[in-house]
């Protein structure tokens, strides 16, 4: 059960591409070059305030501490809706009508308390808290790609590639899911910023990058070349210059270097997405 968090802008920025283990909703269009103006917006701005928000972790096993999540979410969701821009303010009142008027009402009648959501609720009201419709999942998907290509609050969606003929190479996945696993419990503690660093200087951290980058497949070799190349000379110097503190770079950073943090800069922005394509289509199953 995915319970309430489906609409989170994750933020996996250790490596240039930290993969993904779930299912294939949405695909990413090819990036379009962003004005300034929709960069630095006020809906820009929030969608970044939330994405730093997400970094701190939630016991949802709690129901005080779930009930003021939850707050805090449908604050944001009121907020960024109002400010939504026209390219995707019909996504944001499909989104917001469907937390408020069908998830909501199911969490608060078992007041925040999943495992008895799960023991007690009916059918429908589970899969209402495991995933939204599907209609519901495009939009979130269409908010996701904005707020990743444009505002820099999250990394590029996986690309629009069909990779389900390709033999799933067993070295470069078990790598994958090491970095994932690695980095998810960083940032399940906070990600502070001493965390962070001694992960990602650490020789256990870097040997599981190389392990990446040599047992790629050679569907995307070529795209995690490319990868493996920008992490090296950009990424891990942007996280050194600013203490491997995300929060700053996210809030006070640049536009050049958020799109570096995020990679979506236009330099790798269509192999993150192809390389995410492949983990999740192939490496997931």
């Amino acid at each position: 059960m995915q319970r309430m968090l489906f609409l989170v802008i994750g933020i996996c920025v250790l490596t240039a591409a930290c993969g993904s283990e779930t299912k294939k909703t949405a695909t990413a269009k090819p990036a379009a070059a962003a004005s300034n103006a929709a960069t630095e917006s006020a809906y820009c701005d929030t969608a970044r305030q939330w994405s730093v928000h997400e970094i701190v972790p939630v016991n949802e096993d709690d129901p005080v501490a779930a009930r003021k999540y939850w707050g805090e979410y449908t604050a944001f969701n009121e907020k960024a809706s109002g400010l939504a821009p026209a390219a995707i303010k019909d996504d944001w009142n499909l989104s917001v009508e469907a937390i408020n008027n069908t998830l909501g009402p199911v969490l608060e009648k078992y007041n925040f308390e999943f495992a008895r959501l799960e023991k007690e609720g009916s059918a429908q009201e589970k899969a209402i808290a495991d995933q939204p419709p599907e209609n519901v999942q495009q939009a979130q998907a269409a908010i996701h790609r904005y707020e990743s290509d444009v505002c820099a609050a999250g990394q590029p969606q996986p690309a629009d590639v069909d990779f389900s003929g390709e033999k799933k190479v067993v070295a470069y996945c078990d790598a994958i899911a090491a970095n994932n696993d690695m980095v998810n419990k960083v940032f399940a503690d906070g990600a502070k910023p001493a965390d962070v660093r001694k992960l990602t200087t650490s020789k256990e951290f870097q040997a599981v990058i190389e392990k990446e980058h040599d047992s790629a497949p050679s569907a995307i070799k070529a795209d995690r070349d490319v990868l493996y190349s920008f992490w090296k000379k950009m990424q891990l110097p942007l996280q050194a210059k600013y203490g491997y503190d995300f929060r700053k770079i996210l809030l006070d950073g640049p536009r050049a270097d958020r799109e570096t943090l995020q990679s979506i800069s236009p330099a790798v922005h269509d192999n993150y997405a192809r390389a995410a394509a492949y983990e999740q289509q192939v490496c997931a199953q």
